[in-house]
C-alpha cells in the first residue's frame, strides 16, 4: 500500500498509529474527520511517509504527536483544520520564531496551511 486517502470514514476523536504501522505508506490522506481532535505517531510508524494532509478535521486543534518521527515527510498540508491551530502556525511563522508547533515541522521541506472562511492560503515552508 502506497497512497490511502480516508475520506469521511473516520467518525473518532483520536487516531493512533503504532510502531510499525503502514512501512510502505508514501501519501496518507485523512479528510472530513469532523471529531478528530489528537493524532499520535509512535516512532517507526508511517517510515517512508512522504505527503500528509488533513482536510476538513475542524476540531485538530495541534499537530500529530510524533510527527517528528517522521524523517521521509516531504509536505504536510492542513486545510481547514482548527482555527486554533492555523492561526498559531502562522503567528509562529510570521514572528519568525521556533515556537513549539514550528520545532515539530522544522524537518518537513513543505507546509501549507488553509482556513477557507478566513480566505487563508499560506505556505509557511
Amino acid at each position: 500500500l502506497c497512497f490511502l486517502k480516508v475520506d469521511k470514514a473516520y467518525s473518532g476523536k483520536e487516531l493512533y498509529f503504532s510502531a510499525l504501522s503502514f512501512p510502505k505508506l508514501r501519501r496518507l490522506d485523512i479528510w472530513g474527520a469532523p471529531q478528530l481532535n489528537h493524532v499520535k505517531i509512535e516512532d517507526g510508524a508511517l517510515g517512508r511517509l512522504v505527503e500528509f494532509e488533513f482536510s476538513y478535521c475542524p476540531e485538530l486543534k495541534s499537530l500529530p504527536y510524533g510527527i517528528e518521527f517522521l524523517l521521509f515527510l516531504e509536505e504536510l498540508s492542513l486545510k481547514d483544520t482548527a482555527e486554533q491551530l492555523i492561526e498559531k502556525l502562522m503567528q509562529e511563522s510570521e514572528a519568525n520564531e521556533c515556537g513549539e508547533e514550528l520545532m515539530k515541522i522544522n524537518h518537513i521541506r513543505k507546509v501549507v496551511i488553509k482556513l477557507t472562511a478566513k480566505n487563508i492560503w499560506q505556505r509557511i515552508r
